[in-house]
C-alpha cells in the first residue's frame, strides 16, 4: 500500500507541476520517498555548460521563474544511469537541446559538484564517486538534472528556469528623481 501511495504521490506531483515546469512534465523512474523544493518567481541560476576546466565550472547565468526540486527515490537497485536515462529521453523528446551530459570524473568530480548549485544535505545527497549531470535548453527555458545515490535511494535534483511572469504595473505615489 505504501508503494502505491508513493507512486500516486509522484504522479500527482508531476501532474500539478506543469505551470512551474514551464510545460515540461517528467515521469520519475521510481516511487518518491521525499521531496524538497525552492522556487522564485524571478531568480537566476548558473547553468553548467561544460565540465570543470581547472578553474571553474563554465556556466551561463539564466534568469526567470526558477523551480528547483529534489526527489529521494525508492530505487535501491537502480544505477545513476538507469535513473538519468529515462529523464534524458523525456527532455530530448520535449525538444530540448543537451548542453552538457557527463558522469562523475568526466564532469570534474569534486570540483564540479562544489562548483555548481546543489541543494544541501540531507535533501540532496551527492556521492562524489557516483553522480551524473545533464543540462539542456529550449528557447528561453533551461533545465538541469543531477542524479546521485546512497546505498538504498537515488537522489534527483531538477532545476528549471523559464520566462518570468509579466511585470505588474505599479500604482501609487510618483517619485521625482
Amino acid at each position: 500500500a505504501r508503494a502505491v501511495q508513493n507512486v500516486f504521490k509522484a504522479v500527482v506531483l508531476w501532474a500539478v507541476l506543469p505551470s512551474l515546469a514551464h510545460g515540461l512534465t517528467l515521469d520519475l523512474p521510481a516511487p518518491v520517498l521525499a521531496e524538497e523544493s525552492r522556487s522564485e518567481s524571478f531568480g537566476s541560476y548558473a547553468l553548467p555548460l561544460a565540465p570543470f576546466d581547472g578553474q571553474a565550472v563554465p556556466a551561463r547565468s539564466v534568469e526567470g521563474a526558477l523551480d528547483q526540486r529534489v526527489f529521494q527515490l525508492d530505487a535501491p537497485d537502480l544505477t545513476t544511469l538507469a535513473v538519468l536515462d529515462p529523464l534524458r529521453a523525456q527532455i530530448l523528446a520535449a525538444g530540448y537541446e543537451v548542453l552538457l551530459d557527463c558522469e562523475t570524473e568526466g564532469c570534474g568530480g569534486f570540483d564540479f559538484r562544489f562548483g555548481t548549485e546543489v541543494m544541501p544535505e540531507p535533501d540532496m545527497h551527492v556521492d562524489l564517486g557516483d553522480f551524473r549531470f545533464l543540462s539542456a535548453e529550449k528557447g528561453e527555458e533551461a533545465i538541469s538534472v543531477l542524479v546521485s545515490r546512497s546505498a538504498s535511494s537515488a537522489y534527483v535534483q531538477i532545476t528549471r528556469v523559464g520566462p518570468a511572469p509579466a511585470p505588474v504595473a505599479l500604482q501609487g505615489e510618483s517619485v521625482d528623481l
